[in-house]
């Protein structure tokens, strides 16, 4: 099996743990910047919408910054891996 054909399933592993990542980073940012347990849904009426904005725009600079990372990371180790040399 080539390089290029094992980037597909590995990449793929690979987004799913970041994915676990993010949301381990997010929970306590979130309860930092919410004050709660459970992250806040925009249809609650005990909630306000500046509230809301503040923890999707956190959750998605967390996520942004974990695929980068790992995009990142995964570009340079598959032009190890491939024989391209440095990937950066």
């Amino acid at each position: 099996m080539t390089a290029r054909a094992l980037s597909t399933p590995l990449g793929r592993a690979v987004r799913m743990r970041g994915g676990l990542m993010a949301g381990a980073a997010f929970t306590p940012l979130r309860e930092l910047v919410a004050r709660v347990e459970t992250t806040p849904r925009a249809t609650e009426r005990n909630r306000t919408w500046p509230e809301g904005l503040a923890v999707a725009a956190l959750l998605g600079a967390v996520v942004g910054f974990v695929k980068a990372a790992l995009d990142g990371a995964g570009v340079t180790a598959f032009g190890r891996t491939a024989g391209a040399g440095s990937a950066t």
